[in-house]
């Protein structure tokens, strides 16, 4: 079954314009395995880093409702769909950590911490976070997931 992708589709789950037109442009596709490959590699290999810190620019912080910069409503229900299991697994105590950690991941690596909250826990996004702050800046932007 052929899937088709519009512009406003692909933006809705990933905020970089190129990334969403170059996709958009290359549908339909055979399957939903030729959609996320031709996804990855256009993420990799064909928008680069500029176009990634957009994309990142564009979700909230872990345990945060709203992104530094605006963007669609769908965009803004998909994060917080993703973020469900997050928000109602959280404390003060882990909220506080999260903030702060957040804070000193900002300030070191230059763009907000991005990881596939889906299903996971504030304790465990907090574990993730801390555990990949000790990389250096290229490594953590080139194995952002």
């Amino acid at each position: 079954m052929a899937l088709s992708v519009t512009e406003e589709q692909a933006i809705s789950i990933c905020a970089s314009h190129a990334f969403a037109r170059k996709l958009s442009t290359n549908s339909p596709y055979r399957d939903f395995t030729e959609l996320i490959e031709a996804a990855r590699h256009i993420w990799w290999r064909d928008i680069g880093p500029s176009e990634w810190l957009a994309a990142f620019a564009a979700h909230p912080r872990i345990g945060e409702s709203k992104a530094a910069v605006e963007k669609s409503e769908e965009f803004a229900a998909f994060s917080r769909s993703e973020q469900e299991t997050a928000a109602q697994t959280t404390d003060s105590e882990v909220s506080k950590e999260l903030q702060h950690w957040n804070k000193l991941y900002f300030d070191k690596f230059g763009f907000i911490f991005i990881i596939f909250a889906k299903g996971r826990s504030s304790p465990e996004i907090l574990s993730c976070l801390k555990e990949r702050f000790q990389r250096l800046p290229y490594e953590e932007l080139q194995s952002c997931k």
